[in-house]
């Protein structure tokens, strides 16, 4: 890590993007509030003349339609998503087609994009980190993290090496920002803790009374968390829970996202969930939950979101 000297410096940081910073008041996170603003200080005074800001998309610019593994953005505009910032971004244009020539002499094929349409998981880190998502000159590059096939951790790795390449080629100041996180959640966000126990009284039911579970699952600890904060075990305790076959659909006790999840089935959020809940009361599931009467939809993973019980009838 450089501070700022007369001579081309490099500084670089990975933050989290998630909607939920502009959602709740920072004292509920007050130390990674404090982590966070000490590396955006760090990073204004290094004062770079130019940031390359690695970033994924939530199918707001980059949909199913055509979904490249990288892309270089030669112009952008944020759009007003939650947790976002709207507005144009100041892409370099000249240093941003200079970078994406580069990367295909370098045998990436890259894609370009005159009119890079970007959401949260760009203007919410350069809104935090400088205030405003103009405040700096910024190349901003799309990374496909949600869409089956995903680029590998190696070529990603060095995908991000050849940009490196590239940026020092420039003689200036420049910094790296990645944008996204092993888990996207900070302190209690999770709605079961407080819907899950309204769920079950208003069912008349309990966790015991649940033949299948179903969640958003972007990552590993959100289902293990969604899983405690739902009462069916301990908080801390998820890890223990799940181990063995407790979520398998034909022999666990508590079946879980039998339709494959967001990585296995589809990165459609509820509805894929609550279709799989009514097939497998129906008994017409894929992976069929042998005599399922009860199952739960746990909810996405913000405030405003709540638990859906569903029984099979009579």
């Amino acid at each position: 890590m450089n501070t700022k000297t007369s001579q081309p410096a490099a500084y670089a940081v990975c933050v989290p993007h998630l909607p939920f910073m502009t959602m709740q008041a920072r004292e509920l996170n007050a130390g990674f509030w404090k982590a966070y603003e000490a590396r955006a200080a760090e990073l204004r005074t290094f004062d770079p003349e130019l940031v390359f800001v690695f970033g994924s998309d939530h199918y707001e610019g980059q949909v199913m339609r055509s979904m490249p593994a990288f892309m270089v953005g030669q112009a952008a505009e944020a759009v007003d998503d939650r947790g976002g910032f709207p507005g144009r971004l100041d892409v370099p244009g000249d240093i941003a087609l200079a970078c994406a020539e580069y990367l295909v002499d370098a045998e990436f094929d890259v894609a370009t994009s005159y009119a890079m349409q970007v959401d949260h998981g760009f203007s919410n880190v350069v809104h935090q980190l400088f205030d405003a998502i103009d405040a700096r000159r910024i190349v901003p590059i799309f990374v496909n993290a949600l869409s089956h096939p995903r680029p590998t951790f190696r070529r990603c790795r060095r995908f991000g090496e050849a940009v490196g390449h590239f940026a020092a080629t420039l003689g200036k100041r420049v910094a790296f920002v990645g944008s996204g996180g092993l888990s996207h959640e900070t302190g209690e966000i999770f709605p079961q803790v407080f819907a899950a126990p309204a769920a079950f009284a208003m069912a008349g039911l309990t966790p015991a009374d649940v033949d299948l579970y179903t969640c958003y699952d972007p990552f590993t600890i959100v289902t293990l968390m969604q899983l405690e904060d739902s009462g069916f075990c301990e908080k801390g305790a998820g890890g223990e829970f799940v181990s063995g076959d407790t979520l398998h659909f034909d022999s666990g006790k508590l079946p879980t996202n039998t339709h494959g999840g967001l990585l296995s089935h589809a990165y459609v959020l509820g509805i894929a969930h609550v279709v799989e809940v009514v097939r497998q009361l129906r008994g017409e599931a894929a992976a069929q939950v042998p005599a399922a009467e009860v199952g739960i939809y746990g909810g996405y993973t913000g405030p405003q979101c709540s638990t859906l019980i569903l029984r099979k009838g009579s």
